[in-house]
């Protein structure tokens, strides 16, 4: 079994998490940074849906193409839950390649 800092690997993703959560992260396609705290990770940027008008499904990659003007480079890469620690109840799934670490 590989160790480290006396960690067994099997808890290693589980040590990683728990880093990133402490971490801030900023948006940055927008003008105003906003920052937020991490919650999850979830489905391929092409593969995940967001509810437009509360019955057309949008992948993440359509929405930022059609709503910002921005065409995603990643789009096999997951996308990232973020919550404002203000407002825990609300979470945003948003581009990895958008998410800056503070």
């Amino acid at each position: 079994m590989f160790y480290v800092v006396g960690i067994p690997s099997k808890d290693h993703p589980l040590l990683i998490r728990k880093i990133l959560k402490s971490l801030w992260f900023v948006i940055s396609y927008t003008e105003k940074a906003r920052r937020y705290r991490l919650k999850s990770f979830g489905r391929p940027a092409n593969e995940h849906k967001y509810t437009k008008n509360e019955s057309e499904q949008i992948t993440v990659v359509d929405f930022f193409r059609d709503t910002w003007n921005y065409r995603l480079c990643y789009t096999h890469l997951p996308v990232v839950e973020l919550y404002d620690p203000d407002d825990k109840n609300q979470s945003y799934f948003l581009p990895m390649e958008l998410v800056n670490v503070d």
